[in-house]
């Protein structure tokens, strides 16, 4: 039975781990990541054991699979009895304590599908009551279930412990060590930022560390400077909007509530597309593989000459601020 489990894991792990290994430095696999796979297959192939050996029958198979995994796939990364992860982004770890006890009541489950047919023959032979060993059995993945919800959610933040891989622009691009491998992008990106500095720069306030890009979680609270989430355009999406919002583009107060909102609402958004495709240096939005909403709406603007796309930035700059209040 466990073998089932083990296989294809073991088979998953050997495929990421030459995949990282290609990329040197720039990748890692982590343990902690492999050990929940393997408790959550095991518990699914347990439980499914189980689930036959008490109620042998045609249908107990599709039944115990369609149950797993609801079971597997119901909850998200935050939740406290979730068994699997939406993502393994680096600003976030597995707890120690909610993967010890996940694989606790990986376990037991297991044990219980294993010696259920033992205990049968044992309680046959002996002078017990057949109703005791599910009593113990359930009580125990109670027990075991309280222990998972107790320890907490499944995923936690990451401390950042120094030593971050950073590039030599200005602004400065560092990132966890797992994306290491994307700053020379980070670097052709910047210089492409910085051609924007005349609708969009950071603050020029070493001080207080928002002139900089650190990756999401490695700053605290600093704020979401920079994310892969959403890839190459994800990257760029997030060093605009950080941009945006830390140089109080554009410039001035916006009346959100006057007879123009909608309009600087719909200004706005083309601008940041805008920046965004501009920092990644595409000539159409198919090349960013992104799928945002109204973000072809920027083709007909990408088609013009670079001037011209400048003279259409500065253009919807001042009618925003039109909209400026005193």
């Amino acid at each position: 039975m466990i073998v089932y489990a083990v296989a294809p894991v073991a088979a998953a792990v050997f495929a990421t781990s030459i995949i990282n290994l290609s990329w040197g430095r720039a990748g890692a696999v982590w343990p902690s990541y492999i050990w929940l796979t393997l408790t959550t297959v095991i518990l699914a192939v347990s439980t499914g054991y189980l689930l036959g050996r008490l109620l042998p029958s045609p249908f107990t198979v599709a039944a115990a699979a369609l149950t797993m995994t609801i079971v597997v796939f119901a909850g998200t990364d935050s939740d406290r009895m979730a068994l699997a992860t939406l993502y393994g982004y680096p600003d976030v770890r597995l707890s120690g304590a909610a993967l010890a006890a996940r694989m606790a009541l990986a376990a037991l489950v297991t044990a219980i599908a294993i010696g259920v047919g033992a205990w049968r023959e044992w309680a046959r032979t002996k002078a017990v009551s057949h109703s005791v060993g599910p009593a113990v059995a359930v009580s125990g993945i109670v027990v075991a279930t309280v222990a998972v919800y107790a320890a907490g959610p499944l995923q936690v933040e990451r401390d950042y412990v120094g030593g971050a891989p950073c590039t030599e622009t200005r602004p400065v691009v560092c990132v966890w060590y797992e994306h290491e491998r994307y700053l020379p992008k980070m670097e052709r990106y910047v210089e492409r930022f910085n051609e924007l500095d005349e609708f969009i720069a950071l603050p020029d306030d070493p001080y207080s560390g928002e002139d900089e890009f650190w990756e999401t979680g490695m700053r605290g609270d600093v704020g979401d400077q920079l994310t892969f989430f959403g890839s190459d355009f994800g990257a760029a999406s997030s060093m605009v909007h950080y941009a945006m919002e830390t140089s109080g583009f554009p410039g001035c107060d916006i009346d959100n509530d006057g007879p123009g909102a909608d309009r600087v609402g719909q200004l706005e958004w083309n601008l940041t597309d805008w920046f965004t495709l501009y920092i990644m240096d595409v000539d159409s939005t198919e090349e960013t593989g992104a799928h945002a909403p109204g973000l072809d709406e920027i083709d007909p603007i990408l088609a013009m000459p670079e001037d011209e796309q400048f003279e259409w930035a500065r253009q919807s700059m001042a009618e925003m601020r039109e909209h400026c209040v005193d």
